[in-house]
């Protein structure tokens, strides 16, 4: 029977290849077996009384004593049934209650010796691994020997020899030194740990080979290796390190053409080894060509994912091919097809029972791939994109695959809002879908819904939501009444999307204008620490601008008083004696009502503490983002050039826009003051009438 690979914590694949120990089965109820045979082969019984009370008695010596204590003659003698002496001592030698070994050597007996490996069969030899063995490695007898072949033997024969040779000079070397090390896929391993007398010779072998020769060989390579090595459990490290070298220094010994073929070669395969190491050497291409690589992993170990043998290695291997490659070339691939498959591999119901480190290598390789396979031109698919992940919403699917597929169909809408067409289209027939996503717009408020939100295309569909018809030419309602619910609710997400879209949109004018009153204080007070007050033009603007302001002041000064005591101060005391009571009634109000919500209602009281804490961190969070707007700002004054190099050139401005604003400002005043007087003039002659009013 072929051992079964267990994926440990780590996802690793290190146990392949490696020969369980066999557990023996006892039945239950067979209790005799532990007893030793008489010399009639019959088992003899003890009394359960008497073999406790003995139990017990050796226990107290021990315990007494604090030695080993030999088991009474007579015991012997009962447990021995009083038959041949050697073959109870021979079975029941190691038991407790059995004469120790000194007895034992005193009576004749001698210890038995261990029982010898069968013939055949490999142990690891101490102190060898695979860094020393390639050391010891004679390399001139091997290049000797293959220049003796290339003469007598015809064709290719000659480089078979090379990887036969490595073998067996390697033969001492554990299989656990191979890719099965704990080690496993480490980049360029084992090639990564050969001396430079190993790579000169193989250099020296292949030099002048062509591609398709080399490709041949390879190919060869890889099936003997898997046939003669592996599926017997026996190493093959020279073809392995045959296999890298020629990978990582000629990124064409591998083509496209023929991966197909090695695909199918691969999935014929029945031994877990035999796979394990197919995958292992055509990975391999990978070293120098990550076009290359990713194709075998997405033809070859991408459909092994869910097979918990190979999912280590399989997720192993992309994470290392893309941590090893800067530039990622997918010209070769149809993006829209591999990134969905991947999608669905990565996140699919298969992948529950993960590991949740293998879970975290799966995700971090799946968003370098989101941002080169989907985010890459998406403008180009989003369409295409957003009709796949559009259906894939109402499928039984972990939360983790809804919520990312959710996502994505978000950056479709952002990217191309020719998909606001599409979904138009889809909307009779994908009303269930359609509420998803426009839940998730509701819910959430990252970068992405904000976004959406913002567009008017967004708009317009909310609009044709909210007044769609499910009728016919006719006039005809073609609505199921199973879905008239869904319908309902999917109109009231709509009206609520859109009142909080006006929300936003008022609370983002006050927040414009909060933000443009702080850069401008913040912008005066770098000026003026920046500069001296003598060259300051804030300290400039406000000598100028102050005259102005106290003349328009002393002008308007007694139409303000004026409007205060006829119109304002008669009510003011009123108004404010009803504000105190107002406020009065409300803080005891309140605190009435906060104690009865903590002891009537806990989770009530519970969210209202929550939001305080929230307050409580985005008022913490929004000071230190004024603050680092500040020190930006700062900066940014600090490389500003000296003031008094623009001085010259921007004064003939400042006299004008000085001159424009003092005859503004004189002309408002005599306004004002013309309109005092002829009002003064018109109401001290006459009182006013009853019915009449005071403009």
């Amino acid at each position: 029977m072929e051992p079964e690979k267990e994926v440990d914590d780590k996802g690793s694949w290190t146990t392949v290849g490696k020969k369980q120990p066999k557990k023996e089965t006892r039945p239950a109820g067979d209790a005799s077996k532990g007893m030793p045979k008489t010399s009639l082969g019959s088992r003899t019984q003890l009394d359960p009384k008497e073999e406790k009370a003995r139990r017990k008695e050796e226990k107290e010596k021990r315990f007494n004593t604090g030695k080993k204590v030999a088991a009474a003659p007579d015991v012997i003698s009962k447990r021995g049934g009083g038959g041949d002496s050697t073959s109870s001592d021979s079975s029941g030698s190691d038991r407790p209650g059995n004469a120790g070994p000194a007895k034992r050597e005193k009576d004749g007996f001698k210890k038995q010796a261990p029982a010898k490996a069968p013939t055949g069969a490999t142990s690891k030899p101490t102190g060898t691994d695979l860094q020393t063995a390639l050391k010891k490695v004679d390399y001139k007898a091997i290049m000797a020997e293959v220049e003796k072949a290339k003469s007598s033997e015809g064709n290719d024969a000659w480089v078979r020899r090379v990887s036969e040779r490595l073998n067996a000079s390697l033969s001492a070397v554990p299989l656990d030194e191979s890719m099965y090390s704990e080690q496993g896929f480490s980049w360029k391993y084992p090639l990564s740990v050969a001396p430079k007398e190993t790579t000169s010779f193989m250099k020296d072998v292949f030099k002048g080979c062509p591609n398709n020769f080399l490709e041949n060989y390879v190919d060869w390579c890889v099936a003997d290796s898997c046939k003669n090595y592996l599926s017997m459990k026996k190493p093959s490290h020279g073809s392995q390190l045959i296999l890298q070298y020629l990978c990582s220094n000629n990124p064409d010994i591998f083509s496209f053409d023929k991966n197909d073929e090695r695909v199918a070669e691969v999935r014929r395969m029945q031994s877990k080894d035999e796979t394990l190491g197919a995958l292992w050497s055509y990975g391999q291409s990978g070293l120098s060509s990550f076009a290359k690589g990713f194709d075998i992993w997405i033809k070859m170990m991408f459909p092994l994912l869910n097979n918990r043998v190979y999912t280590g290695f399989v997720v192993a291997y992309l994470e290392k091919l893309l941590e090893n490659h800067k530039k990622h070339d997918f010209s070769k691939v149809d993006k829209p097809t591999v990134f969905l498959n991947v999608f669905d591999g990565f996140f699919g119901t298969n992948t529950i029972h993960f590991h949740k480190s293998t879970k975290a290598k799966m995700n971090n390789s799946y968003m370098v791939l989101r941002e080169e396979l989907f985010k890459d031109k998406l403008k180009d698919s989003a369409e295409t994109y957003f009709a796949h992940f559009l259906m894939r919403l109402t499928m039984q699917q972990p939360k983790e695959y809804q919520q990312k597929a959710r996502e994505n169909l978000l950056l479709c809408l952002r990217s191309n809002q020719a998909c606001f067409d599409l979904w138009r289209k889809k909307y009779p027939t994908n009303l269930k879908e359609s509420q998803i996503v426009l839940q998730h717009i509701v819910d959430n408020d990252d970068e992405d819904v904000r976004a959406v939100r913002k567009l008017p295309e967004f708009h317009k569909f909310l609009n044709f939501v909210e007044n769609y018809e499910f009728v016919d030419d006719n006039g005809k309602s073609t609505l199921p009444e199973n879905i008239q619910d869904e319908t309902d609710q999917t109109v009231e997400i709509t009206k609520k999307l859109k009142r909080q879209i006006k929300k936003e949109k008022s609370r983002t004018g006050w927040k414009k204008f909060f933000w443009f009153l702080v850069l401008l204080a913040a912008a005066v007070a770098g000026e003026v620490s920046y500069n001296t007050p003598e060259r300051s033009y804030a300290v400039k603007a406000y000598a100028v601008s102050r005259p102005v302001v106290e003349q328009y002041w002393t002008k308007a000064k007694p139409f303000i008083n004026h409007t205060w005591e006829d119109y304002v101060k008669p009510f003011s005391y009123m108004a404010a004696v009803q504000t105190g009571k107002a406020i009065n009634f409300t803080y005891h109000g309140s605190i009435e009502m906060w104690s009865n919500m903590k002891t009537q209602l806990p989770q009530v009281y519970a969210g209202f503490l929550f939001l305080e804490s929230y307050a409580q961190q985005t008022c913490e969070q929004f000071w230190k983002w004024v603050y680092i707007g500040l020190r930006k700002l700062d900066d940014a004054l600090v490389d500003m050039p000296p003031l008094s190099q623009l001085g010259e050139k921007i004064q003939p401005a400042v006299e004008f826009s000085r001159k424009m604003i003092m005859d503004f400002a004189s002309y408002i005043g005599n306004m004002v003051q013309s309109y005092i007087s002829s009002d003064s003039s018109s109401t001290s002659g006459r009182a006013p009438s009853a019915g009449s009013k005071h403009t």
